[in-house]
């Protein structure tokens, strides 16, 4: 738990800190190998922690998890297809980003198989 606000509080930093050219970062939120958020480092408007939760508000939305249920927080330079449901398999290992997360697109996988499911 102390990991997870740690890291929390460092992104929030990070978040704060950066250049004025940052709508070219994307943030990233992980969780279980999975990337279950991703917003405009430019678009973010607050990054707040209450009650064990983390409510991020960007891009003209809110999106909130439990604090317990966030990995860790990447920022990217990289160009995320916001049009597509991205899975790269690294070896025994797979990651998944998914920016229709917010919209009910689920990602899963088991073993060699990986499920897409959207509601």
């Amino acid at each position: 738990m102390k990991r997870n606000i740690l890291t929390l509080l460092t992104a929030a930093a990070l978040l704060l800190a950066l250049p004025a050219h940052a709508q070219q970062y994307t943030l990233r939120f992980h969780s279980a190998g999975h990337i279950v958020h991703t917003a405009t480092a430019g678009g973010t408007n607050s990054l707040t922690f209450s009650d064990g939760n983390a409510t991020l508000s960007a891009d003209g939305t809110s999106w909130s998890s439990a604090l317990t249920a966030i990995d860790s927080l990447t920022f990217s330079l990289e160009s995320s297809s916001a049009d597509a449901v991205t899975i790269v398999w690294n070896g025994s290992s797979v990651e998944i980003e998914n920016p229709f997360a917010d919209l009910g697109v689920t990602v899963t996988t088991s073993g060699n198989g990986t499920q897409i499911t959207a509601q």
